[in-house]
């Protein structure tokens, strides 16, 4: 190898190889047009993104605001219009668009889009037996769903709680009615701490199964 930035003495096929026997830690190239696979079109989606579209143009240019037919202006606030029906029409859209390609992108083991998994400490903490180390699909219900922002927040210790997310007293005894759950609660890592992420699934886990049993220790109580 030569000292000059950009420049290698190796001939194409041993950078080649060299290259694809390398992780790519980090660093996504794309795939050519000619190794992406091609997905399937639905035409019925198409079709209601092209109508949503064309209703969108409609509504935000209808010719004259001085006198606009009523069912291109928006409800002053009780009931709702046809315009009123195209911004929620685009939120399906992209909901089924998302599901059906993050769909493919697990499939095929391969994020093509934002290059997920790609480095050596994303497959580290991935599922290595999964078609894909970072992503998964949600096939099987019930469904939970829940708002997450970004902060930067940790604990190290806690309340001590008992399976049921009862928080426990210095001489382990259940305080009646109170919980814990996530950042709040003495986590099963003690002092350290997994990484970036790692108390939410601990914080859904335990808000799940404490919500559930405060819930039930209440119908007792008030029975």
């Amino acid at each position: 190898m030569s000292g000059v930035a950009g420049y290698s003495e190796s001939t194409p096929s041993e950078s080649e190889a060299l290259n694809r026997s390398q992780p790519n830690d980090g660093i996504f190239e794309e795939d050519s047009p000619e190794e992406r696979p091609v997905r399937e079109r639905i035409s019925a989606l198409d079709a209601f993104r092209g109508l949503t579209i064309a209703g969108m143009l409609l509504v935000n240019n209808p010719g004259t605001w001085s006198a606009i037919y009523p069912p291109l202006q928006h409800a002053p606030w009780h009931g709702w219009t046809p315009t009123d029906l195209i911004f929620p029409f685009f939120l399906f859209i992209v909901g089924v668009t998302t599901h059906l390609s993050l769909a493919a992108m697990v499939q095929q083991g391969a994020d093509a889009d934002f290059g997920r998994g790609v480095s050596a400490y994303e497959r580290w903490i991935g599922d290595a037996e999964a078609p894909h180390p970072n992503l998964g699909t949600i096939e099987q219900p019930p469904f939970y769903a829940l708002p997450i922002d970004a902060h930067s927040a940790g604990t190290k210790g806690g309340p001590r709680t008992n399976t049921r997310g009862q928080v426990l007293d210095v001489r382990g005894n259940v305080i009646a009615g109170l919980y814990a759950a996530g950042n709040v609660m003495a986590g099963v890592s003690g002092p350290g701490y997994f990484g970036g992420g790692g108390t939410i699934g601990l914080a859904m886990t335990w808000g799940y199964l404490s919500g559930i049993n405060a819930a039930n220790d209440a119908k007792a109580n008030a029975g």
